[in-house]
């Protein structure tokens, strides 16, 4: 899923691609080093989820927008992710979809 996605952000002639991370500590530590301007989170990741995390890579870098990316279409699942302090929420099952986001 990671590498279709990055394939896809990377077909967009705004976007590029700087890092790929398979945890969330993992990606707090490529946050703090290269200061993305948006990050992409699964909400169901290794070890930490992507919606205990958010919070923390929000603090890492204010100033960074956190999407987050799940299979979950349930609206529950958005206003959790909106509430923990994500910026958006995208449904993986649409791809069609992946630009048009919930967004707080």
């Amino acid at each position: 899923m990671r590498a279709a996605l990055c394939l896809l952000l990377q077909s967009h002639v705004q976007i590029r691609v700087v890092a790929v991370a398979r945890t969330a500590a993992e990606a707090a530590a490529k946050i703090v080093e290269l200061r993305p301007d948006v990050t992409l989170l699964d909400i169901s990741m290794p070890g930490q989820s992507g919606l205990s995390a958010v919070a923390r890579l929000k603090h890492l870098h204010p100033a960074g927008r956190v999407v987050m990316c799940s299979l979950h279409e349930e609206p529950a699942f958005a206003r959790a992710a909106l509430r923990e302090g994500a910026d958006g929420y995208v449904v993986k099952d649409n791809p069609a979809g992946l630009f048009d986001a919930v967004c707080a």
